[in-house]
């Protein structure tokens, strides 16, 4: 009889369609998996932030990246030409021999593997963590930890060692890692940052004084999972949005999600795409 992961993978997963481009996979444990669309001038940050972490962490650590875009008749061309770079600028740094991340490549964006047209953010998550999932499946890696991240948020010297030491615990299932947006742009921006911020922590108070079993913030580049947690809940969703919430939510229900607290550092959304810049 197939183990539940191995029947996830027979049945929910495509690892065909849009395949893995990387060096060896061999030793890894945990893999960050981040969707990015249109993110050139952001993803160069995010990636050195994580490079940052102990090499010990590393080392058994690989980061997926998830180029992805719709169509050219619902994506704009500007999008589409950022995707290109972005491979681009992923590819030299995969042929970095002195880069201390192990990375891979998903391209959900050249014509033939852009995203369906209904599908988004939840399709690209789902694009890397099935991957990510086959892999931690092949090396047998206990418990296996699969991380979400966004291409514009950085992260500090110590999340992947704080994200090790609680799945090291027994009966570890699901995580919210903390956060905190960075203030940038003109004051008005700012402004609408820490308000979005405030909104977002006001809900979670809520809830908690609710006693409600869902007390917990539910943004995708803070979210970390077990392998068998992930195929407990049948992997991510396909939705354009809110994917995130709806995960979290069916994780909940099948274990429990707790806090940890290396933060994080989204970029506000007002400032993401900067619009045509040339690959470099």
């Amino acid at each position: 009889m197939k183990d539940p992961i191995q029947r996830y993978l027979d049945k929910r997963a495509d690892l065909t369609s849009r395949p893995l481009d990387s060096h060896t996979t061999d030793g890894i444990t945990a893999i960050v998996v981040i969707p990015a669309l249109a993110e050139a001038t952001n993803l160069d940050a995010t990636l050195d932030s994580l490079a940052e972490n102990p090499v010990e962490h590393l080392s058994h650590t690989l980061i997926i990246i998830v180029v992805n875009n719709r169509s050219p008749e619902i994506t704009s061309a500007d999008h589409i030409e950022d995707n290109q770079c972005t491979l681009q600028q992923l590819r030299q740094r995969m042929s970095d021999s002195t880069s201390p991340l192990r990375l891979a490549i998903i391209d959900a964006s050249t014509p033939g593997n852009e995203l369906a047209a209904k599908e988004g953010v939840g399709s690209a998550r789902k694009i890397g963590l099935d991957h990510a999932l086959a892999i931690l499946h092949q090396n047998n890696a206990q418990p296996g930890t699969l991380i979400c991240l966004d291409a514009d948020t950085l992260v500090e010297p110590n999340y992947l060692q704080t994200i090790a030491v609680h799945f090291a615990q027994p009966h570890a299932w699901a995580a919210v890692i903390d956060y905190a947006h960075r203030l940038e742009g003109t004051p008005e921006q700012q402004r609408a940052i820490t308000d979005y911020e405030a909104f977002l922590r006001y809900h979670e108070a809520g809830l908690r004084y609710a006693a409600s079993p869902y007390a917990f913030h539910t943004i995708g580049s803070t979210m970390v999972c077990t392998a068998h947690a992930y195929t407990a809940v049948s992997g991510m969703n396909k939705k354009q949005a809110g994917e995130d919430f709806y995960f979290l939510q069916e994780l909940a229900k099948t274990g429990h999600v707790h806090p940890i607290h290396p933060n994080i550092h989204p970029r506000g959304t007002l400032l993401n795409f900067q619009g045509n810049r040339p690959c470099r």
